[in-house]
């Protein structure tokens, strides 16, 4: 009770006096006021000075803290007047904004509190390419973030040939963008040597007073994606009737340097290290294929066959020609397009005996005549049609002898006494598909003409495929064409007659090998001489070669014989004609 009482006084500001509690004092009071703070209530304080006696009166509530207006409960405050820190009342609710990477910066992902303010990044990701405002080439295009721009780029397509271009000579087109039509006059930069996309073989020096029998050094440059060098090479020309044309055939051996010491021997084309090189013109052949082609044709024939000498096997192309496209220049002047061929000596038959006894040859008929069709013997001089293209040894006498031996087999045998003896002097199945070959492809000039003769112990000969260009209809001097019933056996009763061909091997072969004859036609149909095969073969060579290049060919040439006809669909269309008509040929045999 006594203490509610004294609550009442100091409350109210009421003196009370109780008993035992009331002091006698007349007080007399000091006052002092005590401010209120953010947590407690302020007065006012009398002190007795005579008997200290306090009271509390005029009493303020406490003033509560002072924190922003504006506070927001994701953010901790601290109180204006006591500094006391409030803390976070809840969590932060951001936005996310994301920033795309440009050619001007990266991008990154921006959060920002809806409430606070408060942001962080993250997601960065690196610098980006240009952004253009569009997308067709045709027009310029200009990047929406910096200064960048790309120049209209028209997909031009030639629709005119105003001037060709030449190897000397700008050319004109006219040209129209597939995109926007714009079309536009547009000058061809001249043929350069590297445009063609074959070997380039740059020679330099005289050729004055070259012949078939007189040699020139020039230099050499060989440039290709395989293959670089420089040499020196003593070049003369290669051939009998080709080097009556304007555009010439050449033998070239290759040497290290003037000294010609050392040969140098080179492999572009996968045949062997070789020195020794024919550039072939082709000047009757215009398509340039048909004696690369008919060369790899008769090694699939070669191939194909049953009884093939070792020897053959291991030639490079089984004693044909092979040749691969070459542009040639000469002291910077276009020469033309040629092929680069192996030559007709022992590396195309793989002969490397030169031991004193050695008797490896290599003969070639190289003109019409009885002695060549096997008529008669080869005279002492060499000089009735035949002539020696490679002799293992200095005296060629032998081989004369040899060959003789067998013209003189050939007339003075028949019937069961030709069949037992005639293998002893001559390869019968290579000859066989010598013959059916020829048939094959219509090749008059290699009746009798352009056989290689080839033995490698002296005795027995191996008859071989050799300048082809004319065949496959080509007529002999490029100017014509054959007709698919040119040059045709005709079966008969008292004997087999063959049309454009006196070769009195030939004829005993039908007289006495019909059978294995046949036969054999037939087994080569379905293989080496299918249409298929044949057609992989000259578009295999076709393929290889630009249209650049025959363009260039042509106007080097303008005189060279059939080059607006003279084609791969000729080509194929004739033989595919001429097989269908040999075919019913042989089967009537």
């Amino acid at each position: 009770m006594k203490r509610f009482l004294l609550a009442f006084a100091l409350l109210f500001g009421v003196t009370v006096t109780l008993l035992g509690l009331v002091s006698c004092c007349s007080h007399e009071y000091t006052e002092s006021v005590i401010e209120p703070t953010c947590t407690e209530g302020g007065y006012t304080l009398q002190v007795c000075t005579k008997c200290e006696q306090e009271t509390r009166i005029d009493p303020v509530p406490a003033l509560g803290h002072a924190y922003p207006a504006d506070a927001v409960p994701c953010k901790d405050y601290a109180c204006a007047t006591c500094g006391e820190m409030r803390g976070k009342l809840g969590e932060h609710e951001y936005f996310h904004a994301v920033t795309t990477a440009t050619c001007q910066h990266g991008g990154y992902t921006t959060h920002t509190c809806t409430a606070c303010g408060d942001s962080y990044t993250d997601g960065e990701t690196p610098i980006g390419g240009h952004v253009y405002d569009g997308d067709d080439p045709c027009y310029l295009r200009s990047c929406i973030y910096c200064d960048d721009f790309i120049l209209p780029s028209h997909n031009d397509q030639l629709i005119e040939m105003i001037a060709e271009p030449t190897i000397a000579a700008v050319g004109r087109g006219l040209y129209a963008c597939t995109g926007c039509g714009r079309e536009a006059y547009v000058d061809i930069p001249p043929i350069q040597p590297q445009d063609f996309g074959v070997p380039v073989i740059y020679l330099s020096g005289s050729m004055s007073g070259m012949s078939k029998e007189n040699e020139r050094m020039l230099n050499v440059k060989y440039e290709s994606k395989d293959l670089n060098f420089e040499c020196v090479a003593m070049m003369k020309w290669q051939g009998a009737s080709s080097a009556g044309y304007a555009k010439k055939n050449y033998s070239v051996k290759l040497y290290k340097d003037e000294t010609l010491q050392k040969k140098n021997k080179i492999d572009p084309f996968g045949w062997g290290r070789e020195s020794k090189y024919c550039l072939k013109a082709n000047w009757v052949d215009f398509s340039q294929s048909r004696n690369v082609v008919g060369g790899r044709l008769w090694g699939d024939v070669c191939k194909s066959r049953a009884n093939l000498d070792p020897r053959l096997a291991a030639a490079p192309n089984y004693g044909a020609i092979d040749g691969m496209p070459v542009v040639v220049y000469h002291n910077g002047e276009f020469l033309g397009f040629y092929t680069m061929n192996i030559p007709k000596d022992e590396w195309m038959f793989a002969m490397t005996d030169e031991s004193p006894e050695s008797r490896e040859a290599v003969l070639f008929t190289y003109d019409w005549g009885s002695c060549p069709a096997m008529h008669e013997p080869i005279n002492s001089s060499w000089t009735n049609g035949w002539e020696v293209e490679h002799c293992s040894t200095a005296d060629t006498e032998w081989a004369r002898t040899s060959m003789n031996r067998l013209i003189s087999f050939i007339n003075s045998n028949d019937g069961a006494q030709f069949r037992a003896g005639i293998g002893q002097y001559l390869d019968v199945e290579a000859t066989i598909d010598v013959m059916l070959y020829t048939y094959a492809i219509c090749a008059r000039d290699n009746s009798a003409k352009n056989i290689l003769w080839a033995t490698y112990d002296g005795a027995k000969w191996i008859p071989s495929m050799y300048d082809m260009d004319g065949t496959f209809g080509m007529f002999w001097n490029g100017q014509f064409t054959n007709t698919i019933s040119d040059m045709t056996p005709a079966f008969r009763s008292n004997g087999t007659v063959t049309d454009n061909v006196d070769n009195a091997l030939w004829q005993k072969l039908f007289d006495n090998y019909q059978s294995e004859i046949k036969e054999r036609y037939f087994e080569l149909r379905e293989g080496a001489l299918s249409m298929e095969n044949i057609e992989c073969r000259f578009d295999e060579f076709f393929a290889s070669v630009p249209s650049s290049l025959y363009t260039a060919e042509k106007q080097r040439w303008p005189s060279v014989p059939s080059h607006s006809t003279n084609n791969r669909d000729q080509i194929i269309n004739f033989t595919r004609d001429r097989l269908i008509y040999m075919d019913s040929v042989f089967e009537d045999m």
